[in-house]
């Protein structure tokens, strides 16, 4: 029966099957990287990242198992002017002179194919209640169509000639390995790898892309980079890019096609960023492969454009959009290696080029043997790269390590939080070389300079005493306490580090009085001293005039050990005199006291234990 040409037609669709095999990959793969930073030793400072790797995976359970989806039937409307398609949990409304593309496929992914320039969009025939409503689906659209100025002739064009075939690839197997492979090596690592935040620099033994350890030699860490992410989120990322890149890249190019790709431009990102002078320390990931599928697709594109059959359309809106953000990545974020990026893009193209021959159309055919030969060559690659870091693994890193470090103190975009943080691993190693504390010294620097805070002035603090560099220790660790100070009044809810600080500072002090008695940094005070009253109070005493006013820093131990730290004011006076003061020593009552530093002005009155944490760091390096 025909349908009046005002009236719209109702064609009602089946609800789709959840993907569940899809959904259980997914939480396979989460769970991986779960279990692997649980057992990983820094897995205490890693529970943001896994709140936002799992709010992350849950958000994509909900869309990929259509959880929002409203629970009527689905229906496809036709109207004399548009055409209602349901999208979700809603529906969107398409003129019937933007549709750009139709087609009732067949093959091994049945269904039909719309596009605008807006999206493209697939109804498997699954979904109809028979191969005859797809196929009425399609004709009514075409009809209506017609009817519009012009429609007979569009109608022509959408069916003009179309290469129909489906390409050598099916389900997209190089893609689902990838990811997989790289949930396990990130499993991996986690469990058996001991990182941990306050050692960045242990990635070293894994195979990252140190630009001077590559020069030295140490070729393997290009390909072996590749297989390297170690935080979930990058990892999901990279993921991402997969199931959606690389499943069209691989439908295009086919299986052994998509890979000679992805691992050819994943190497050769690998290559351009330890080739790019100015370019981070060190690397990791497979952003080089992401970004040449990339280049990949836009090739077979541009090439064949207009022979391709819609299944596989791209909107222009969304390639924009894609190199937009891509590109301007880059500039925006720092942290972002935009040689790898260009790298891999420039790789992916001529890769294409070469898989692509003299091809007519695509998908691409079989693959050819050079196809195979080149990805034999690749995966032999990749797999001396794997055996080289397990022969490594156990070798002393620390010449490594320094190597690489050297590199941090020129870096022009540099993170202050990671400077702070290699300086401080050699400020507390207990066996560190004068030539690794001058160089750790550097970037302690560099960090503050960067970002002045007053724990980076504690590591640079700490750096210098170890050096044997007391007095400016000393200087600079008087700064930190007095902004921590500041920055708490300022702040009151802000977490404390003063107790730590403070400790710190004892032990400069303990160092400095053993070296050379009382440091006086004011002309004209007189000898101070300092002893405790049975209730655990504190006294000054003071051997003549005090003609300003002082702050005096007093040290107590029991026995051998530092107790504790405190800092009491001395006003002016004209006599020799003792100063009672209103700070106790309750947790020392036994301790010896004595006084450590002089120096101007007068503070608030304060005494603090001595934090047992900071007793554990290591002294000054023996001085040759």
């Amino acid at each position: 029966m025909s349908v009046p040409p005002d009236e719209a037609e109702r064609f009602e669709l089946r609800r789709p099957h959840r993907p569940w095999g899809a959904a259980a990959l997914l939480l396979l793969l989460a769970a991986t990287v779960v279990v692997g930073t649980l057992q990983s030793p820094a897995s205490a400072d890693r529970w943001q990242q896994l709140a936002l790797f799992g709010a992350v995976t849950l958000g994509i359970l909900y869309f990929v198992l259509g959880l929002g989806r409203r629970a009527g039937p689905e229906i496809i409307e036709i109207s004399p002017r548009a055409l209602r398609l349901p999208f979700g949990s809603a529906s969107v409304e398409v003129p019937l002179d933007e549709i750009e593309g139709l087609a009732l496929e067949e093959g091994n992914r049945p269904g039909l194919f719309l596009s605008t320039s807006r999206f493209v969009v697939f109804f498997p025939r699954a979904r109809f209640a028979s191969a005859d409503a797809a196929r009425e689906v399609h004709q009514a659209i075409k009809a209506r169509i017609a009817r519009l100025p012009g429609g007979v002739q569009k109608v022509a064009n959408l069916d003009g000639p179309r290469v129909d075939a489906l390409g050598p690839a099916g389900r997209p197997w190089g893609s689902e390995g990838l990811v997989v492979l790289f949930a396990l090596v990130l499993g991996l690592i986690l469990w058996k790898a001991g990182l941990t935040l306050e050692r960045p620099l242990d990635v070293l033994r894994l195979g990252v892309n140190a630009r001077v350890l590559v020069s030295a030699g140490e070729w393997w860490r290009v390909p072996g980079s590749v297989l390297l992410h170690v935080e979930p989120v990058h990892l999901l990322l990279v993921a991402m890019s997969l199931f959606g890149l690389g499943v069209a890249a691989e439908r295009l190019l086919g299986t052994v096609g998509f890979l000679v790709v992805f691992l050819g431009s994943a190497a050769a990102g690998a290559l351009s960023s330890a080739a790019f002078p100015d370019g981070a320390p060190f690397t990791m990931g497979a952003s080089g492969g992401v970004f040449g599928l990339l280049g990949s697709l836009l090739y077979v594109y541009w090439r064949f454009r207009g022979q391709i059959p819609l299944r596989f359309q791209i909107p222009e809106r969304t390639w924009f959009g894609m190199l937009g953000v891509n590109f301007l990545m880059p500039l925006l974020v720092a942290s972002v290696d935009g040689a790898m990026h260009l790298g891999g893009l420039l790789a992916g193209v001529l890769l294409t080029m070469l898989l692509a021959g003299d091809a007519r159309s695509a998908p691409l055919g079989p693959a050819s043997k050079t196809a195979h030969a080149l990805l034999g060559v690749l995966v032999g690659l990749y797999a001396l790269s794997v055996v080289a870091v397990i022969r490594t693994w156990s070798e002393d890193l620390r010449a490594r390590q320094l190597a690489v470090v050297r590199t941090l103190v020129g870096l022009e975009h540099a993170d202050p939080g990671f400077l702070n943080t290699v300086a401080w691993g050699y400020g507390v190693l207990p066996d560190a070389t004068s030539v690794e504390l001058s160089v750790a010294e550097k970037l302690a620097e560099r960090a503050v300079d960067l970002y002045d805070s007053p724990m980076l002035r504690d590591t640079w603090a700490t750096v210098a005493f170890r050096r044997g560099d007391v007095e400016r220790a000393i200087s600079l660790q008087l700064e930190a306490i007095t902004d921590e100070a500041a920055a708490r009044k300022k702040r009151p809810e802000l977490p404390t580090q003063e107790g730590v600080l403070v400790s710190q500072l004892a032990r400069f002090l303990a160092e400095a009085r053993a070296r050379g008695g009382v440091q006086v940094q004011v002309d004209g005070a007189p000898p101070l001293r300092a002893s405790v009253s049975d209730e655990g109070r504190v006294s000054l005493h003071s051997a003549g005039p005090v003609s300003r006013p002082l702050t005096v820093w007093v040290l107590a131990r029991e026995g051998q050990d530092l107790a504790g730290i405190g800092r009491y004011p001395v006003l002016t006076s004209t006599a020799p005199s003792t100063i009672p003061t209103r700070e106790t020593l309750a947790w020392a009552r036994t301790a010896s006291l004595s006084v450590a530093l002089v120096a101007s002005g007068t503070v608030s009155e304060r005494a603090w234990p001595i934090d047992a944490a900071v007793l554990a760091y290591p002294g000054p390096i023996v001085q040759h």
